[in-house]
């Protein structure tokens, strides 16, 4: 219980933590995607409980066949249960579902990429709470919890490194970075959040993108990965 409800529930208050730097859209994305978590976690915990229950009942009775054969019906019921998850997915479901739910503009966008990557892990909790059955099954709890804290330990290191730090090589190699660097991204995370964005202009072209500097850039049509800035901006 303990691992359920402290542990299992980390990931998402550290990941919440993190993307709340983000901004606004980016948490509100999250929050759209939410949902979807913890329909499959929910799912994928009723059948793990069922699981231990019943092969921890015939190991007890020294079936342990029986019991082995409980935990090889039980990986097929997790599976066939969060497969129809990964409909989410496809992009008109996806964008359909978020704009259902409210969600409008650059906001479906922000909850569908975030939604994507979500319901892709889907089928390895999936297996990974089969594992956790196997083993309490058998009498050993330890090895979950531990596992599970040294998940959440590898979670709260890689989360700011692929949110901030890899974002900012990303905005570099589109020439729409201040060049912080690692230095802006540690800014980021012991300063309290990112620059704000310079102000939306009209008139611009669909395809410009605002920069730090408080500039308009659009793309280069002979030089790919480039940007030219926009004069009068």
């Amino acid at each position: 219980m303990l691992d359920m409800y402290i542990f299992q529930n980390l990931y998402e208050f550290v990941d919440t933590m993190f993307i709340s730097w983000l901004g606004p859209v980016p948490l509100a994305a999250q929050g759209l995607s939410l949902p979807l978590f913890y329909v499959a976690l929910s799912l994928s915990k009723a059948v793990q409980y069922g699981l231990i229950g019943l092969a921890g009942s015939h190991r007890g009775a020294g079936n342990h066949d029986r019991a082995e054969d409980v935990l090889q019906a039980g990986q097929y019921l997790m599976v066939l249960l969060m497969l129809p998850l990964l409909i989410v997915a496809v992009p008109a479901v996806g964008r359909g579902l978020f704009a259902f739910m409210g969600a409008a503009g650059g906001l479906v966008d922000q909850a569908y990429i975030y939604s994507f990557w979500l319901v892709l892990s889907f089928p390895i909790m999936a297996y990974f709470m089969l594992g956790e059955a196997m083993l309490v099954s058998r009498g050993d709890t330890q090895t979950p919890m531990k596992t599970m804290i040294g998940g959440n330990i590898v979670n709260l290191v890689l989360d700011p490194v692929l949110m901030f730090l890899f974002n900012k090589v990303k905005e570099e190699d589109e020439g729409l970075s201040d060049g912080g660097g690692l230095g802006d991204t540690i800014r980021r995370l012991f300063g309290g959040g990112s620059k704000t964005a310079p102000p939306a202009k009209t008139n611009m072209p669909p395809d410009a993108k605002p920069a730090p500097d408080g500039k308009w850039y659009r793309p280069d049509p002979s030089r790919k990965g480039k940007w030219l800035l926009i004069e009068g901006m």
